[in-house]
Parts: structure tokens; C-alpha cells; sequence
């Protein structure tokens, strides 16, 4: 028998869901389309070395690499309820009655390809004299990933949705929770078929874009000294940290958008590059009947497109607009720098056989910068010879966005803050069983790197434009706990815990008008401006009590069941008003 080429690709894509492509490669993926591929690999390396009686030197090393593959497929059908009605009850069983040439039913498929690696390096050493201890390290990190459908599966990214047009009738049980719809095609050309299905443009992403890198670099050092000849024991440490960091996230996916020109029609391009893997949505219960019968709908394959690209490179041309360059290499790209520097000193001692006292204190510091576009002013770009739009004040051409944006060099938005963190903690031994513990805290929570870099996200169907806010500072918490337990033998205890957290600088996401938001502009005066923000200037107090117990049951049951434990908590929680 002998097979057309269009035949042998989908003969191949049904039987290993890739373009055709050397069958190690297939073979070794081992994932077929539509399906999830998961594989990691990771190693690592310990060293100790011994070079004196109290010297001993550490090295630590791993690395990983990791591979994610996501087949995502996706039908939406369309009811036109707003638009013409339907017939029936939108929730359980309706008929659409939409005019001839809406597309009712659209095919969608995106191919994830994430590629992960990861390297740690941590040299280390550990001093143990009679009364000094000091210890160390400096360490490394890496972390890079980055999304390659093209290089790695052969596949493109994602293609514009082809849709087709024809009413249907939709039946699922009378449970609002259910998923057992069953859709039947009425009218219009078989959804089953390709050359049903139709697009104004193939446009065609061949790439993801998206990818991450994060950096660490540091040390650390701590030094102990028991004091000698103390009337009890008394240990003080100190020591400091340095970490520099730095993130950068980017998505420059509108850079690979394609569009295709010729020579084949819509029809037969959907038809050349169709899947051969038909898509089952039984186990969720959900079951479709085209106009012809057919159980089977109409599915793109992103690896046969992938392989048409390759093979016809010259019927594409790069569609890329002012907007398409401006989203993928300004608006989506974000580089964040963060340094802290810590230094601190504890104390403990134990002036009795039942109490131990501990305090300490610790400084910190952090330096932030968030590199962000120095665009040129819109004056400056029209007299270079560009036009602008008067509603954005943005560049409309490819060439003047280069200008306007990349002429100067990022500039970086500095932040920085420090911070004293106290710390206290006494335990009291009354009897071999029964202890109470005491402690006060200070802690920080910063914000997160997407909270702090970037630049303005706009979604105009909800009208909203979410923006970064650099200054903003981290949270405070004063931690006060009290502890009471018993222990009993051989194993288990009963507690009770009082807690208390009073929380200043609390961040959250807020949402402001444009007028509130301080924006000036025109094309976004209607949009709802979200960011983060710190909510209010006072304390937000949380305090409560916890009763727990912890028991096991040897000494009560035989065996099989000596091994059980009883466990079991109670917790209280009053939240005091918001501010005080």
C-alpha cells in the first residue's frame, strides 16, 4: 500500500504524537498528544574533609533538570444567548437559534514544552575549639527555566482558533454540578470535517516565550564563645549574612507570530495539518454527535503545523505590529535586584537548673532596584519623524517604539529600608514534666518580586489595568506566645498556647479609580487601576489560644496497635478591629 505524504504524517502523528522526526527522538519523549510527560533528573555531591582535630571543610553541590510536557486541548461552544436566545433552559437543556455563519464551536490546542535547570554551590566550614565555635559558608544558585515547544517537540505554540458555524441542542442531568452534557449538532456544515471550519487569517505562534532566570549570591558567618569561668553557663553568638539576588522574568510570545500566505486555502491548510488523535471527553462525562453522526470533533495538531513551518518556511510572513513589539521586548519583560545584608547577636544562659534564658537582636537591610524603561517623550519621537498615538502616547510603528523605548538604557528604581529585630525566650522547668515557655519576636514578610517590577498589564474586556508598585515596604509583625505543657510517659503531652500578632504595614491588592490611581491619561480613564498597597497606617492585632494533646496509645492496646496516637487541637482566634 503506499501512503501519501499527508497520510504518512498522520499516520505518525496518531502513533506518536510528533511531527515526522528520527524515531529515537519519538521513541525517547515517549508522550503522545494530548497527553502529560513529567521527567527529572537530579544529582548531587557531598564532601567532608577532616584537616585538623577542629577544622573540618564542607563542599555541596546539586544539580537538576527538568522536562514538562503539557498537551492542552480545548473546545468553547457558543449558545448566542445574548445576541438571538435560545430555546429551553440555558442551565440543563436549550436549543441555540443562531442566524447562518455564527461560529458556534471553536478548536483550540496549545503545546507546553518546559524546560527547567537548577545548580546550587555551598562551600562551608565548621571550627570547634574548648570555647569558640565559628562556622561558615558562601553559596551559588541558579535557577533557569524556559518554555521551547519548537526545540523540543517540533510543535508550535499555539494557532489561531478556527471555528464553524450551526446551531445545537445541549442536555445535561437537572444538577448544577454535573457534567454529562450531551451536545448534538442541528444544522450547518459537519464539525467532524475540517474544510467546515474557517479563519480570516492562519496566525500561527510558534513559540511560548516565556522564561525565567534567579540568581543567589552570598555568605554567611557565625561565631559562638561559651564564656569561661561563669558562675553558670553563658553562650554569646554573632554573625551577619549577605545574599545578592536577582530575577528576571520575560514573555516575548507576540515575537513569534506568524501568519501563513500560501499557497494552500484555509481549508486545506486546517486539513493538511488536522490531528489524527481523536478527542474522548467520556470520563467526564461529556458526550457530542456532529450533523453527520461523527462522535469525533475537528482538532488542529500543533506538531503537523510545526512541521509545515519547517518544511514551507517561505509561505509565512512575520506579523509583527508596534503593540506585538512593545508587549514581547518592553510591557512583558521585568529584571528585579534585591540585596540584603544581616548582622545579629543572641544570648543564652542558665542561671538555674530549671531556667533558660535566651535574647537576641538582629539588623537588616535591604537594597532593591527595579530596571524600567526611560522612554523618550512623544514630543521628542514626532520630531524624529515617528508617529505617535494621541490616546497612548506610544509610538505606532515597530521602528518608533525602538526608538522611543530602547534609545536610553533601562533606568533603575531604588528602594531601601532597614530594620532592628528583637527577640526574647525564657523556659521554666517547674518539674521533669511540666514547662512554661515564653518568647516576643519581630518578624518581616517582604512582597513578592510581580508586586514590586514590571509595568502596567491591561485587560480591556474587564477594563482593568494592573501596575506594580516598587515602594512598596514589607510587613511587621510583634510576636508575643506563652506556652504551659505536660508531658507523660512514654510518649505524649497536653498543652495550652497563647498567641498574639500585631501586624503593621499590612499589604493587600486594592482596586482605585483612575483619578484616585493618579493616572492622567485618556485611554484608561474608565479602568479600574489594581496594585498593591500598604493598607492603612496602624496595627492590625491577632491574638488567640490553641489546646492540643498528643498521646499515644501503647500502654492501652495490644498489639497490632501499640503504635497509634491520639491526637487532637482546639484553637480560638479573635481578630481585633481592623486598625487601632
Amino acid at each position: 500500500m503506499q501512503l501519501s505524504a499527508q497520510e504518512q504524517r498522520q499516520l505518525l502523528d496518531l502513533c506518536c504524537g510528533g511531527p515526522m522526526r528520527p524515531l529515537r527522538r519519538c521513541v525517547g519523549s515517549g508522550h503522545q498528544q494530548g497527553k502529560t510527560v513529567s521527567l527529572c533528573f537530579s544529582s548531587n555531591l557531598s564532601l567532608d574533609f577532616k584537616a585538623t582535630d577542629d577544622l573540618t571543610l564542607s563542599f555541596m553541590g546539586i544539580y537538576n533538570r527538568s522536562y514538562n510536557l503539557s498537551e492542552q486541548r480545548a473546545y468553547v461552544f457558543t449558545s448566542g444567548a445574548r445576541s438571538a436566545g435560545l430555546i429551553g433552559d440555558l442551565a440543563f437543556d436549550y436549543t441555540t437559534q443562531v442566524a447562518d455563519g455564527t461560529r458556534t464551536v471553536q478548536a483550540s490546542a496549545n503545546t507546553i514544552a518546559k524546560i527547567g535547570t537548577g545548580v546550587t554551590l555551598t562551600p562551608s566550614f565548621e571550627y570547634r575549639g574548648n570555647y569558640l565555635t565559628v562556622d561558615g559558608n558562601a553559596f551559588f544558585t541558579n535557577s533557569h527555566s524556559h518554555y521551547d515547544p519548537m526545540g523540543q517537540e517540533h510543535a508550535v505554540y499555539t494557532v489561531a482558533s478556527p471555528g464553524a458555524s450551526g446551531n445545537y441542542s445541549a442536555h445535561r442531568s437537572e444538577d448544577y454540578l454535573a457534567t454529562d452534557w450531551t451536545i448534538r449538532q442541528l444544522s450547518g456544515a459537519d464539525w467532524s470535517d475540517p474544510a467546515s471550519y474557517s479563519l480570516s487569517s492562519i496566525i500561527i505562534n510558534t513559540e511560548d516565550g516565556r522564561s525565567s532566570k534567579v540568581d543567589r549570591t552570598g555568605g554567611a558567618i557565625n561565631v559562638g564563645y561559651e564564656l569561661p569561668g561563669s558562675a553558670f553557663p553563658i553562650t554569646i553568638r554573632t554573625g551577619g549574612k549577605i545574599q545578592l539576588a536577582s530575577y528576571q522574568y520575560e514573555k516575548q510570545r507576540e515575537a513569534s507570530r506568524y501568519v501563513y500566505t500560501e499557497p494552500l486555502s484555509t481549508a486545506e491548510f486546517l486539513t493538511a495539518t488536522q490531528s489524527g488523535i481523536r478527542s474522548n471527553l467520556n470520563e467526564a462525562g461529556l458526550t457530542y454527535q456532529t450533523i453527520s453522526g461523527s462522535s469525533y470533533l475537528y482538532m488542529p495538531s500543533n506538531y503537523l503545523i510545526g512541521q509545515y513551518f519547517f518544511d514551507h518556511p517561505d509561505e509565512f510572513s512575520p506579523l509583527m505590529t508596534a503593540t506585538n513589539y512593545y508587549n514581547a521586548y518592553i510591557g512583558d519583560s521585568r529584571h528585579f535586584d534585591e540585596d540584603t545584608y544581616a548582622t545579629y547577636s543572641m544570648g543564652t544562659a542558665k542561671p538555674t537548673d530549671w531556667l533558660a534564658l535566651r535574647t537576641g537582636l538582629r539588623w537588616e537591610q535591604t537594597r532593591t532596584a527595579a530596571l524600567e524603561p526611560d522612554p523618550l517623550s512623544a514630543e521628542e519621537v514626532i520630531v524624529a519623524g515617528y508617529d505617535v498615538s494621541a490616546s497612548t502616547g506610544r509610538a505606532t510603528t515597530v521602528e518608533g517604539i525602538k526608538y522611543q523605548y530602547e534609545t536610553r538604557p533601562r533606568v533603575a528604581r531604588k528602594g531601601r529600608y532597614d530594620y532592628f529585630f528583637p527577640s526574647a525566650s525564657a523556659k521554666a522547668s517547674f518539674t521533669n514534666s511540666l514547662d512554661l515557655q515564653l518568647g516576643y519576636s519581630r518578624t518581616i514578610r517582604r512582597p513578592e518580586v510581580i508586586v514590586l517590577a514590571g509595568v502596567w498589564s491591561v485587560n480591556k474586556t474587564i477594563q482593568t489595568v494592573t501596575a506594580p508598585n516598587p515602594g512598596l515596604t514589607p510587613e511587621l509583625s510583634s510576636n508575643y506566645s506563652a506556652r504551659m505543657v505536660k508531658y507523660f510517659e512514654p510518649v505524649g503531652l497536653v498543652a495550652i498556647n497563647y498567641f498574639r500578632n500585631d501586624l503593621r504595614g499590612a499589604f493587600q491588592t486594592q482596586e482605585f479609580t483612575a483619578q484616585e490611581f493618579g493616572y492622567t491619561g485618556t485611554k484608561y480613564a474608565d479602568y479600574t487601576f489594581r496594585t498593591t498597597t500598604m493598607v492603612g497606617e496602624g496595627t492590625i492585632s491577632i491574638q488567640g489560644v490553641e489546646l492540643e494533646s498528643n498521646n499515644s496509645l501503647e500502654r492501652l492496646l495490644p498489639n497490632p496497635f501499640k503504635g497509634l496516637t491520639l491526637r487532637g487541637s482546639y484553637t480560638y482566634t479573635h481578630p481585633a478591629p481592623r486598625f487601632r
